[in-house]
């Protein structure tokens, strides 16, 4: 049942996410294309100048100008050097952030199809177990302490228009949620599946809350069901949905950098 139903979420939000990602391409690429992709503006249908600016984007991204493309997207989107010299709280944020939920999204996918095509779900007395444990852990706790971060900077600045936009703070808030229910799972399985403490351990956060559940008794099974669904559900959507709304930065900032650049630059 979780099998088929992985996999149909995985292939929705795949179909999704490319269609949102070459749309927003081709919208950008729109409206440089009088300076940069072409010599006179045509009335073209919609799927046309998809099709067209997307040929486009892909054309330049893997031309002569690759590495200055890879260069930039390092030093913009990996390292925020920009940021930094702007705000140096600001820029950390965003790498908590930015880095813990690519790490968080990756690492739980693999998870979720080991879940999905291994017998029995992934192996938790096998030694991959720890390696897992500790990627599936960390990478959410650095999202927490980026949100933290920002909610103090928001708290102690004078001018809260200097604090992070509205539009991150709510990017945040609903990653955290995500995040929240990946601790709740993890907690959930722990006691679902009698994991020894030696080997919860290297799910902190889960460990830590599975130690209050404990004293509820309930069908654990059942519940950490419930929650793997939520969680995959809220986080397959929240990135299926970012090419399409005021989140698109997180992805794209990089990207219109390189299209607002000349050629030859």
């Amino acid at each position: 049942m979780f099998s088929l139903f992985f996999w149909i979420i995985f292939g929705l939000f795949i179909l999704i996410f490319l269609i949102g990602f070459f749309y927003r391409i081709s919208i950008w690429l729109g409206g440089a294309e009088s300076g940069i992709y072409s010599k006179k503006t045509i009335i073209e249908s919609k799927w046309n100048r998809f099709f067209k600016y997307a040929g486009a984007f892909l054309k330049r991204l893997f031309s002569r100008d690759f590495f200055k493309i890879l260069k930039s997207f390092f030093k913009k989107s990996i390292i925020h050097v920009d940021l930094f010299k702007s705000s140096k709280l600001k820029s950390f944020i965003h790498i908590f952030m930015s880095w813990g939920f690519a790490t968080f999204f990756i690492v739980t996918i693999v998870y979720l199809i080991f879940v999905a095509v291994a017998p029995g779900g992934f192996p938790i007395y096998h030694l991959s177990w720890f390696f897992m444990a500790i990627l599936l852990d960390i990478p959410k706790l650095v999202i927490i302490l980026g949100v933290l971060m920002a909610v103090v900077r928001f708290i102690i600045l004078k001018n809260k228009k200097k604090s992070v936009e509205l539009k991150d703070k709510s990017a945040g808030i609903f990653i955290a949620i995500i995040v929240l229910f990946g601790f709740l799972y993890e907690a959930s399985f722990i006691l679902s599946n009698n994991i020894p403490i030696g080997r919860a351990i290297f799910m902190p956060a889960g460990f830590v809350i599975s130690l209050i559940f404990s004293y509820i008794k309930i069908n654990w099974g059942i519940v950490s069901q419930i929650f793997l669904y939520i969680h995959m559900v809220l986080l397959f959507a929240f990135a299926a949905y970012i090419p399409y709304g005021k989140y698109s930065h997180m992805v794209f900032g990089p990207i219109v950098a390189f299209i607002n650049k000349k050629p030859n630059d």
